[in-house]
């Protein structure tokens, strides 16, 4: 039975995650989707917006961007040294030769400034590098798609296709479950005699039971997509920042608990430096949650739950001494929108809040009362 979109959405809740969405509802755009169903873009959307699909459905993805490493490296290195630089560099590595150094020869106008082009068993690449996060400094990251050549052997797990992106074809291993190889094809261990397309020659775009195969990875423009494409067999030797600290360029395992998270705010594993809202892992992207308090050691999970008799608003530090996340100090906003007047404003009823000046200019320029006394007139310049 397929998920509604109030089920698909409400799954979320029961995740170990719960400060992260894993489940979508919507539909997968193509052309990149593989025999299994699955595919690196997604549309969300409902029955009656669909664009691409027949319907729209509940997709779960725990890493939409990849893992925090994957993501961190990709906004520190940026796009590929290629498309930086003009130049080629010698690569990271091949599996095939032990994740060892391979020389190649200087591009065509080389400039003799980049004095890596020395030969085999030169490693050092100096690559540019963004220690604080810039928008600019962006790259299309690469994704995974199913392979079913890839079979692992070492997991014996029978996976279904897709029977609307099952483009190849082929054996169905649940009816056909041993491979002769006179006939080259899956048979029935009791010889039974299927119909054309039943066994071995399913047609393509069916419903077929195949064994689990690994996933291909298709890189991008990110230089990090390079990196771990050409040293997939090596174990990555880096590791995101511990949760509630905040590790800038260069930490190391001796001083990645230096710098603990900011009173009043949320640092989860792989918090930057930044302060800028935009960094998808500044240190200031998460305030701490309404009706809890977070000091310096709280972690994404664990911040503490208002006591009784106390008021903790967003942002709550100390609700003991009063603290609160000094954002906009913290952000080094200008005194104009951190120094503003505060006013006290009537709503209706018995309502009052307290609002700084900018917010008294929206709300002065949304009053019923100014709307029916001025009116707007749009005159189309001459022609």
């Amino acid at each position: 039975q397929p998920f509604t979109l109030d089920e698909c959405l409400a799954l979320n809740s029961k995740s170990k995650h719960t400060d992260k969405q894993e489940f979508y509802y919507g539909e997968l755009v193509p052309p990149y989707i593989d025999i299994l169903g699955r595919g690196p873009h997604f549309r969300e959307s409902d029955d009656l917006s669909i664009k691409y699909q027949s319907t729209a459905k509940c997709y779960r993805n725990a890493q939409p961007d990849g893992s925090l490493l994957y993501m961190r490296m990709a906004d520190y290195y940026g796009p590929q040294y290629d498309i930086q630089t003009g130049f080629f560099h010698q690569g990271y590595g091949s599996s095939l030769l032990l994740n060892q150094m391979y020389a190649v020869s200087p591009p065509k106008g080389f400039d003799i400034r980049l004095t890596y082009y020395r030969g085999k068993g030169n490693g050092f690449i100096d690559l540019p590098k963004s220690r604080r996060f810039e928008p600019a400094f962006n790259c299309t990251k690469g994704f995974k798609l199913f392979n079913s050549t890839l079979v692992r052997h070492d997991v014996k797990r029978v996976v279904y296709t897709h029977p609307l992106h099952d483009y190849e074809g082929g054996y169905d291993i649940e009816k056909c479950p041993t491979f002769d190889p006179q006939l080259n094809c899956y048979i029935d261990v009791t010889f039974e005699l299927h119909p054309p397309g039943e066994c071995c020659n399913v047609e393509k775009f069916r419903q077929r039971a195949i064994l689990l195969a690994a996933d291909q990875f298709y890189h991008g423009t990110c230089e990090s997509d390079k990196i771990c494409a050409e040293g997939r067999s090596s174990e990555p030797e880096a590791k995101p920042c511990d949760d509630s600290f905040i590790c800038d360029e260069g930490t190391s395992l001796e001083n990645s608990l230096k710098y603990p998270c900011p009173a009043g705010f949320i640092c989860g594993f792989g918090t930057t430096p930044d302060t800028k809202l935009e960094a998808p892992s500044g240190q200031l992207s998460h305030l701490c949650d309404e009706g809890r308090y977070c000091n310096r050691m709280i972690s994404e999970v664990g911040n503490e739950v208002c006591p009784r008799n106390y008021i903790c608003p967003t942002g709550t530090a100390d609700p003991f001494e009063g603290r609160l996340a000094n954002d906009g100090l913290l952000r080094m906003l200008p005194s104009p929108f951190s120094d503003e007047s505060i006013h006290l404003h009537y709503l209706h009823g018995e309502n009052f809040g307290f609002y700084c000046d900018h917010e008294m200019k929206c709300a002065a320029s949304t009053k019923p009362s100014l709307k029916k006394r001025f009116q707007t007139s749009w005159k189309l310049p001459d022609e």
